[in-house]
């Protein structure tokens, strides 16, 4: 049975400390240790993706065309110039960056769960919905071949990409967030999450204030979903508490959680259960 990442390991690799290491929790088990990890063995689930007819995997089309292409957007954006103040985003590298979010929202192994306790189903288009009521009906069925039917549901439905929405992302505009906080990002299995706060130009010169979906895709380096007037800047957060207050939001909304400081897991971990 293949591993599904439903957080890319291009992600994961990025959240590693400089020696290499990687802390995970799960909150699913709270007894194991909170120690150093291989991306390969976290954040995943087996078949998560796996299509009806075996043959290909929705895995195997994240991998050729989103994360791979992501990747390469990711390191053209790392490599830029760390004093330049904005960066130049072709069409194309919009409509990726939004599909990749997108993506990187649905494909968590708990959408079915989430949508169903809030009711927050005015994102997702008609043959979604009927997906998530098809999901209802036979969340308890012990029946194994509508457990396997509602499996490929899953792997075909709630994966399957709204282009409206896509576009609506893509409509707002994409900020690059630098840290320079020297305090790290950490990534969770939920990991866009609001970040509200100041943020300040590379200069140093100006400060907006704001309100918006961000996704840390690396310890030091955060996308920020608009708002419009930012588009294409690269602005940089100085404020260590501001870090730390995304990072519990981070915490709280996931199930598991991973980065580059043991001592920062421990601590929301203990935030996680409650403690």
């Amino acid at each position: 049975m293949s591993k599904h990442h439903f957080v890319p390991q291009l992600i994961l690799k990025r959240f590693r400390s400089e020696s290499g290491e990687l802390f995970y929790f799960n909150l699913d088990q709270p007894e194991k240790p909170i120690i150093s990890r291989n991306p390969g063995t976290i954040f995943y689930f087996r078949n998560l993706n796996t299509l009806a007819d075996r043959t290909q995997t929705r895995e195997q089309q994240f991998g050729e065309k989103l994360d791979t292409p992501f990747d390469a957007l990711l390191k053209r954006i790392e490599m830029a110039n760390e004093h330049a103040s904005t960066i130049s985003l072709t069409e194309g590298e919009r409509a990726l960056a939004a599909c990749f979010l997108y993506y990187q929202w649905s494909r968590r192994p708990t959408i079915v769960e989430d949508l169903l306790s809030n009711g927050s189903m005015e994102a997702l288009d008609d043959g979604e919905k009927e997906a998530i009521r098809v999901l209802s009906e036979g969340m308890g069925s012990c029946d194994p071949e509508l457990a396997e039917f509602l499996h490929n549901v899953r792997a075909m439905s709630l994966v399957h990409m709204n282009p409206d929405v896509v576009k609506d992302i893509q409509n707002r505009g994409l900020c690059i967030v630098r840290n320079e906080t020297g305090q790290p990002f950490i990534i969770g299995s939920k990991p866009i999450s609001r970040h509200v706060g100041l943020l300040h130009s590379i200069t140093g010169e100006t400060k907006y204030e704001v309100d918006q979906m961000c996704f840390a895709v690396s310890s030091n380096l955060m996308l920020m979903i608009g708002p419009i007037d930012l588009d294409g800047r690269v602005l940089k957060i100085v404020n260590a508490a501001a870090v730390r207050t995304y990072n519990k939001g981070v915490a709280l909304q996931s199930r598991m959680i991973a980065g580059p400081d043991r001592n920062d897991i421990i601590a929301l971990s203990n935030l996680m259960l409650g403690k």
